[in-house]
C-alpha cells in the first residue's frame, strides 16, 4: 500500500513538470506570436513612415516648384511692367511713327549702342560723328536689321567751325525729330596735373563737351518744337552725358571735371524752360563703362558694357532714379546709383576726404599709365 502511495507520489513532480514546460512552451509559443505580430505593425509602421517622409520629400519639391515657378512668375511680371512702361516712353517721344533721334559721337560705344537700340525702339535714326566709314558701317547695319531710316554727318567736333553747325542744321531741318542724345565728349588721355596739361587737349576738351554740345542743342531744339506742334501728344526729349568726373571735383582730371560739372547745371536749367514745352531734359550720370575712352574692356559688377548702360538709361527715362536731389538728372545703372549714394551721404561730394581720395587714386592711375608708356616705347 505505502508503495503504491509513494510510487504516485512519485509521479506528482513529473506531471507538475510536463505541466511547467507546456506552459513554458505555451507562454514561450505566444511571445513569438506576439513578437511575429510587433515586427509586422513596426514593418507596417516603417513603410508608413517612409511613405510620409516620401509624401513630405514630395510636398516639398512642389512647394519649392510653385516657389521657383511664382519667382519667374514675378520676374516675369516686372519685366512685363518695364516693357510696358518703355513702349508707353517710346510711344510719348514718336516711336515706330517716323520720328528721328539724332546721336552724336555715334559711331562707338555708348553713342553707337544709343544709335541702336532706340533703332531697335523703332525710330529713325541721324548718326553724327567724325569717321565717314564708321558712319555708313552703321548706318547699313541698323536699317537692314531695324528696318528703319538712317542719315548720318561726318563732323569733327573739335575744329568748331561754323560751317559744320550750318550744315547740321540743313540736313536735319527736313525731319520730324523728338529726341536729341548729346553723347560727344572727350576726356584727358591720361591723368595729369591741371599745370601741365597741354593746350590743344584743353581747348579739345571744352569745345567738344560744352561748345559741340551747346551748339548742337541750340541747332535741334527748334524742329524738336516744331515736331510737337505738329504732332499733338507726341513729347521731346534731350539726353546728355554726365559723368562722375562732373559730380565730384577730380584732381588731376580738372579741366574734363569742370566741363561735365558745367553740363550738369547747364542740363538742370534747360529742362526748366523746355518742360512747360512737352520736351524733358535730363542729365545721366554714370561711373566707368567699358569704351575707348575709359580704357577699360572687360566688364564688372560696377562696370556695365555699353549696351547694358544704354539699356539701363532708355528704361529710367522719365523715372527718379539715383541723384535723387539733382533736378532733371538720372544715374540710371544701379550700381552708379548705390555709390553716388554711399558718397552723398557719408563723406560728401565736395568734402577733403573725397578729393583727396580722388587725387590718390588718379596720381596712382597716372603712375601706371607713365610707366607702361615708358614700356612700349622701349620695345620701339
Amino acid at each position: 500500500m505505502e508503495s503504491k502511495v509513494s510510487r504516485k507520489l512519485a509521479l506528482v513532480p513529473k506531471k507538475f513538470a510536463e505541466l511547467r514546460i507546456k506552459d513554458v512552451l505555451t507562454v514561450e509559443r505566444d511571445h513569438k506570436i506576439k513578437i511575429y505580430e510587433l515586427i509586422k505593425d513596426v514593418d507596417v509602421l516603417h513603410k508608413k513612415e517612409a511613405q510620409a517622409l516620401h509624401n513630405e520629400t514630395q510636398l516639398r519639391e512642389e512647394f519649392a516648384k510653385l516657389k521657383k515657378k511664382k519667382q519667374e512668375n514675378m520676374r516675369t511680371l516686372q519685366k512685363r511692367k518695364e516693357s510696358m512702361a518703355m513702349m508707353a516712353n517710346n510711344r510719348k517721344y514718336g516711336a515706330n511713327t517716323g520720328k528721328w533721334a539724332v546721336v552724336t559721337g555715334s559711331s562707338d560705344g555708348i553713342g553707337k549702342e544709343y544709335a541702336v537700340q532706340l533703332a531697335k525702339k523703332g525710330f529713325n535714326i541721324f548718326l553724327i560723328s567724325r569717321t565717314q566709314s564708321k558712319l555708313d558701317a552703321l548706318s547699313e547695319e541698323i536699317s537692314s536689321k531695324y528696318k528703319v531710316e538712317t542719315k548720318s554727318l561726318a563732323i569733327d567736333f573739335a575744329s568748331d567751325k561754323p560751317s559744320n553747325y550750318e550744315l547740321m542744321s540743313q540736313v536735319i531741318k527736313s525731319l520730324p525729330v523728338t529726341i536729341l542724345i548729346n553723347n560727344v565728349g572727350q576726356s584727358h588721355s591720361i591723368p595729369v596735373p591741371f599745370a601741365e596739361t597741354e593746350e590743344q587737349e584743353l581747348r579739345n576738351i571744352i569745345t567738344i563737351n560744352n561748345t559741340a554740345t551747346l551748339r548742337t542743342t541750340q541747332i535741334i531744339i527748334p524742329y524738336i518744337q516744331d515736331t510737337l506742334k505738329a504732332n499733338k501728344g507726341t513729347r521731346g526729349l534731350i539726353l546728355t552725358m554726365g559723368s562722375f568726373g562732373g559730380l565730384l571735383p577730380t584732381p588731376y582730371l580738372a579741366t574734363y571735371s569742370g566741363s561735365k560739372a558745367f553740363l550738369q547745371s547747364w542740363s538742370a536749367a534747360l529742362a526748366g524752360e523746355l518742360s512747360p514745352q512737352g520736351i524733358d531734359v535730363e542729365l545721366v550720370i554714370s561711373y566707368l563703362v567699358t569704351s575707348a575712352m575709359s580704357k577699360i574692356r572687360r566688364a564688372s559688377m560696377t562696370i556695365p558694357s555699353p549696351k547694358v548702360f544704354v539699356a539701363s538709361t532708355l528704361r529710367s527715362v522719365g523715372r527718379r532714379c539715383g541723384a535723387q536731389d539733382r533736378f532733371a538728372t538720372v544715374t540710371p545703372f544701379w550700381a552708379h546709383a548705390l555709390m553716388q549714394w554711399w558718397i552723398e551721404n557719408t563723406v560728401g561730394v565736395y568734402s577733403k576726404v573725397a578729393n583727396t581720395l580722388n587725387l590718390k587714386m588718379h596720381q596712382d592711375i597716372r603712375k601706371r599709365a607713365l610707366k607702361k608708356q615708358a614700356r612700349l616705347q622701349k620695345q620701339e
